[in-house]
């Protein structure tokens, strides 16, 4: 089934909102990105933070353990790219760090429990709003 442009139009401009609530999310919180990219990519690093954002939240959600070889696999980010990112989203209190009890080798990562419950409004809000689009 193909949707109406109305609805196509509609999702976009849902869609381009999403982007602008996320960078006023990671902008909220106090960093400085000096270190980690210059001022050209900051824009691209939002979004590479936020899909490691919903990929780490999905397999927590899931009951998975995420590894920082989990997100750089499945993400296809290169390793430094995987661990600097986790380095600012630990910086920023959006992710906590563990040590695998399995394997000390491995660093778990789960979203931090002072960051889900914002998490958790901003994606039923997303929810809420998709809904209101398709329905």
């Amino acid at each position: 089934m193909t949707a109406p442009n109305e609805t196509r139009a509609r999702f976009l401009a849902q869609f381009k909102q999403i982007r602008s609530r996320q960078e006023q999310i990671l902008s909220s919180k106090t960093v400085d990105f000096q270190g980690f990219t210059s001022k050209r990519r900051e824009k691209y690093l939002f979004i590479i933070l936020w899909d490691i954002i919903f990929f780490i939240a999905s397999g927590n959600m899931s009951g998975r353990m995420v590894s920082v070889s989990d997100i750089y696999l499945s993400l296809d980010l290169s390793k430094s790219t995987a661990i600097r990112c986790v380095a600012i989203l630990t910086v920023l209190g959006i992710v906590s760090k563990a040590t695998d009890p399995r394997d000390r080798r491995r660093t778990l990562i789960s979203i931090s429990e002072e960051f889900e419950p914002e998490l958790l409004s901003y994606v039923d809000t997303m929810l809420g709003d998709f809904k209101a689009i398709v329905n």
